[in-house]
């Protein structure tokens, strides 16, 4: 998995949080670290090897650090939940190519449903309106499609072929503005079906 390409909040620091150095897991040939275990680096307050970091750490950003929109309240280790930005290199569906995920800190599913985190969920959502697929991680380490969901998320990645008819115009639709958004920040979909 990878962090997609997007700019920092400027004045925006981590602070005492060290959400990423625990939840994520790190494959990189300078530190190997299965997720949900405290990176031997990690200090509780931050990185004890910061400056010499390995890129997988140094190129990593919450998406608290890349969206100047969010409050405060949504940095990780404020709002339990790690959200960020990312892509796979191989996807194996279309909301694969760019995607937000959310790591819920506790491994407790009902953190997605409180405020502040119910606030931004419901914005990036609004009215079906939105553009980047959202995930959710807790417990298993599995991720699940949070949105879009159900019948329009089926429809969205077949819609030649989708049992659900009434969706396939919203679908195209969705598929058009996300193909837009991934070309506007300069990837190219690999998986349409």
């Amino acid at each position: 998995m990878q962090q997609a390409g997007l700019q920092l909040v400027p004045g925006r620091e981590c602070g005492d949080c060290v959400a990423c150095c625990k939840r994520l897991e790190i494959v990189d040939p300078l530190l190997t670290k299965p997720a949900n275990v405290l990176c031997k680096h990690c200090t509780g307050h931050g990185c004890g090897i910061y400056d010499a970091r390995p890129s997988a750490c140094r190129d990593w950003f919450c998406h608290w650090r890349v969206d100047g929109n969010l409050p405060d309240s949504m940095r990780p280790d404020k709002c339990g939940v790690l959200f960020s930005f990312e892509r796979e290199d191989s996807p194996r569906t279309i909301f694969e190519s760019f995607f937000i995920v959310g790591r819920s800190m506790n491994d407790d599913r009902s953190v997605f449903d409180v405020p502040p985190v119910a606030t931004f969920l419901q914005t990036w959502t609004q009215d079906g309106a939105g553009i980047v697929p959202i995930y959710r991680v807790w417990k298993t380490g599995v991720k699940s499609l949070m949105y879009p969901e159900g019948p329009l998320a089926h429809a969205i990645e077949y819609p030649a072929t989708t049992p659900y008819g009434s969706f396939v115009v919203e679908a195209l639709g969705w598929r058009a503005r996300y193909s837009e958004f991934l070309g506007s920040l300069g990837f190219v979909p690999k998986f349409w079906c």
